[in-house]
């Protein structure tokens, strides 16, 4: 199952970027980001491998990072392993992948989150597609955070 979300934001590609390729600056749009651990800072670069923590369901959540694609200033994506819950469990395994493109006087950013083999039952994942496509969020959507961070970066 993947799920796919976009925006336009009015600004360049290379002014995006760096919320996007950056973990340090994406806890500033994705409140899930808790913490980041790894030996660089900056945009990251094919291969790196780092730790996240993040939050799920009032939960934090241990996860080893590998960037899979890091082509500037166009696309990123990322692998998230993280450890089964129990000794029996499979590692869960998300994908995450950020793509930008000229979209009028800005660009669009589609953000595509593949949970295939994150080890979801195939009833909860119906649930998880259902409340995707048609539910609502009581807050404002992450897409739109980053939107906002950027414009305002951008601008000033």
């Amino acid at each position: 199952m993947r799920l796919r979300e976009s925006t336009i934001v009015a600004a360049e590609a290379s002014d995006v970027w760096p919320f996007l390729a950056d973990p340090v600056l994406q806890a500033d749009w994705n409140p899930k980001v808790v913490s980041i651990d790894r030996e660089r800072s900056g945009p990251v670069r094919y291969g790196e491998r780092f730790q996240m923590i993040y939050r799920m369901s009032g939960r934090e959540n241990q996860s080893r990072v590998e960037v899979t694609v890091a082509q500037p200033p166009h696309r990123v994506a990322f692998l998230h392993r993280t450890a089964g819950k129990s000794v029996k469990s499979v590692e869960q395994i998300v994908e995450e992948s950020y793509e930008i493109s000229p979209h009028g006087a800005g660009v669009k950013v589609v953000q595509t989150i593949d949970l295939t083999r994150a080890g979801i039952p195939g009833p909860i994942r119906l649930l998880i597609w259902f409340i995707h496509r048609f539910g609502w969020s009581a807050e404002e959507p992450y897409l739109g955070r980053l939107k906002r961070l950027v414009e305002r970066s951008a601008a000033g």
